[in-house]
């Protein structure tokens, strides 16, 4: 399908006196070219910095996702724009996905960029965990209500073609769970939600010391342990790996760590992905630049033992990767705690809103907060695409995904241990890794 820039204008009324913003000139765009996408960058990032939207809404983050993981032949961006006059006021990333036989289309998908994708879209095969955590329409934010509005009879009047949208790693605090799901029409879409994740976080305090005398005696003292290794030690250093010319070193260390640890426990690790090697790498040099990294190892004698690599903003730092050596002589002490830590005492020295621990249930993350947010994974389908066909094809297409996604998981631990173990081993090490995580579950 060619690439254009659609040029769509809804005629939203608005009640006299409702908004206390200008809205005569608002109009919206679909951005469907990559080299038009590509000249938003300065504009989005700006409306970024004044949105308090997540890191994962970053134009870099975007950018690269879609360059990494998003193109394929039966994907097409789709990314909303929204203007005031020449004034950019929310940007909607989103992307068609396809299933198709030959020319014929069996069902047309709406998402965000960023999540998570197979790749295999044609029949719908797709992986929703993805490497974000969360995801969003970036919305200025004297306009949320507006763009809500333009947004919701953008989805009513032009998506009609759509059969099925899906959208992950939605926060509560998110614009698209707390304005735009509320105000769509229940007669045009059908709505379904499911709780997919709990994201522990906590709000910044005030001061380091602050925060300890919240916490238990017990944790506190563990705290102070992981600490004092840190700062009281003369064979142990800290070290900054935040800035440009130091990214790529880091990240090395950092990916020998996390790999090893995993490694020994069965997993494939994040970095067995060689897409997302890929990504961060050119993700991470960008940030690097733009301040929005921090990364911090910990050294011990000669060798580095642990690494905790979080990402920035204005408004939220988010615990993204760690890595650890369990066999370090100081091992016990917890070094990536403290460097935890330490992130925890850096957020409350700028002024930082919130530190975002992220996906996943964790038993550590327990010590740090009892705070948590919910994310969830929405589906919306269009009602005037439900008639017998439509529902045989996306039965059968989510029916085949579902197989899809489990039989690859598999494949791809099977893949792990066959390059761990060596082809004669693989089964044995494969099936001895799966009683072992059965046992877990059990338990």
């Amino acid at each position: 399908m060619p690439n254009k820039c659609k040029d769509w204008l809804i005629d939203v009324n608005y009640a006299s006196g409702e908004m206390s913003v200008s809205t005569d000139g608002i109009h919206l765009d679909v951005v469907e070219d990559e080299s038009k996408f590509y000249q938003l960058r300065e504009e989005w990032e700006s409306l970024v910095l004044i949105s308090e939207s997540p890191i994962y809404t970053n134009f870099s983050w975007i950018s690269n996702w879609w360059k990494y993981f998003g193109k394929h032949p039966n994907r097409e961006m789709f990314v909303i724009v929204i203007y005031n006059s020449d004034r950019l006021i929310a940007v909607a990333p989103f992307y068609i996905g396809y299933s198709r036989i030959g020319r014929i289309i069996l069902q047309k998908r709406l998402s965000l960029m960023g999540q998570g994708v197979g790749k295999n879209e044609s029949l719908g095969f797709r992986d929703t965990y993805g490497y974000s955590d969360f995801l969003d329409i970036v919305v200025d934010p004297e306009y949320r209500q507006v763009v809500a509005r333009e947004l919701a009879g953008f989805f009513t009047d032009k998506l009609y073609e759509i059969d099925r949208i899906e959208l992950n790693h939605l926060s509560d605090a998110s614009f698209i769970m707390s304005d735009l799901l509320p105000i769509l029409d229940a007669d045009k879409f059908d709505l379904t939600q499911e709780e997919s994740d709990k994201c522990a976080f906590l709000g910044s305090p005030n001061s380091i010391d602050e925060y300890f005398g919240e916490l238990s005696s017990n944790t506190r003292r563990r705290f102070r342990q992981s600490i004092k290794i840190l700062e009281n030690n003369d064979s142990v250093t800290v070290e900054d790996f935040s800035s440009p010319d130091k990214i790529d070193a880091g990240l090395n260390h950092l990916i020998d760590l996390h790999q090893t640890r995993w490694n020994k426990l069965g997993f494939p690790g994040l970095f067995f992905d060689d897409a997302f090697c890929k990504f961060i790498k050119s993700f991470l040099g960008e940030a690097s630049r733009d301040g929005l990294i921090w990364f911090k190892l910990v050294k011990n004698e000669n060798s580095f033992c642990a690494a905790r690599l979080a990402l920035k903003n204005k408004y939220s730092y988010y615990d993204y990767i760690s890595g650890f050596d369990d066999e370090s002589p100081i091992a016990k002490r917890r070094p990536a705690i403290g460097l935890m830590v330490k992130l925890i005492e850096d957020a409350t020295m700028n002024g930082i809103k919130t530190v975002e621990l992220l996906r996943g249930e964790e038993d550590y993350k327990s010590d740090f907060t009892s705070l948590q947010r919910t994310n969830w994974r929405v589906f919306l389908r269009v009602k005037s695409r439900r008639g017998f066909k439509r529902k045989a094809f996306d039965l059968l297409i989510n029916s085949f995904t579902k197989i899809y996604f489990l039989f690859n998981k598999e494949f791809g631990l099977l893949k792990f241990h066959k390059e761990k173990s060596g082809i004669l081993k693989m089964l044995n090490t494969y099936l001895h890794f799966r009683y072992k995580t059965l046992l877990l579950k059990i338990k």
